[in-house]
C-alpha cells in the first residue's frame, strides 16, 4: 500500500466493526467517526502505558475529533471555523488516573476566547463573542457579515446569524 498508515487504520476500524457487531451497510458517517475515536483512543493509550511508567512521570490523554467546517470558500475574511469534540480527557499523576468531564467547566469566556486566538478582543462590529453559560460562540478579526456591500442588510443578517448560533448552544 502506498499510506500504510492509512492502511493499518482501516484494518483496525475493520475489527472494532467487527468486535462490535456493527452492520456495515447501517454506518453513517457519524457512527464510523466514533467507531474510529474509540479505535485511535484504545490504540493511543495501549502505546502511552507502554512507553511511560507513571511511577516517573505524570501525565495527560486528551483525545477528540476534529470537526472541519463544510465551507470551500470564504467570502469577505469569514472565519474559517473549526471545531473540536473531546472524547477522552484524563491525568495520571503518581500512577493514579483521574477521568476530566469537560461538561462540567463553564464555557470560556469572551477574554478567554480571545486570548486563546491570539487576537485582542474590542468593542468593534468585526470581534464578537457570546457566552450561553454552556457554550461560546465568537468571531474575531476579519471583516465579517458587517463589511458586505449592502450594510444596511448586513448587519441585520449577521444579528440574524448569531442568534441562531446562541440558541443552538442552548
Amino acid at each position: 500500500p502506498l499510506d500504510p498508515e492509512f492502511s493499518i487504520l482501516k484494518q483496525s476500524l475493520a475489527r472494532r466493526i467487527m468486535q462490535e457487531s456493527k452492520k456495515v451497510d447501517e454506518l453513517d458517517l457519524v457512527e464510523l467517526t466514533k467507531i474510529g475515536d474509540r479505535t485511535i483512543t484504545a490504540e493511543l493509550e495501549r502505546l502511552v502505558q507502554k512507553a511511560v511508567n507513571p511511577e516517573e512521570a505524570d501525565y495527560a490523554i486528551i483525545t477528540g475529533v476534529q470537526i472541519h467546517n463544510t465551507g470551500m470558500e470564504f467570502d469577505n475574511d469569514e472565519p474559517n471555523l473549526e471545531f473540536i469534540a473531546p472524547n477522552t480527557v484524563s491525568v495520571i499523576i503518581n500512577g493514579e488516573r483521574v477521568d476530566l468531564d469537560l461538561s462540567y467547566l463553564p464555557a470560556a469566556s469572551p477574554r478567554q476566547v480571545g486570548v486563546l486566538g491570539g487576537m485582542a478582543l474590542s468593542n468593534s462590529p468585526q470581534s464578537m463573542v457570546a457566552n450561553t453559560g454552556n457554550a461560546t460562540v465568537s468571531s474575531i478579526g476579519g471583516p465579517g457579515r458587517t463589511a458586505l456591500p449592502n450594510s444596511g442588510i448586513a448587519p441585520r443578517g449577521r444579528d440574524a446569524t448569531f442568534q441562531r448560533l446562541l440558541e443552538a448552544c442552548e
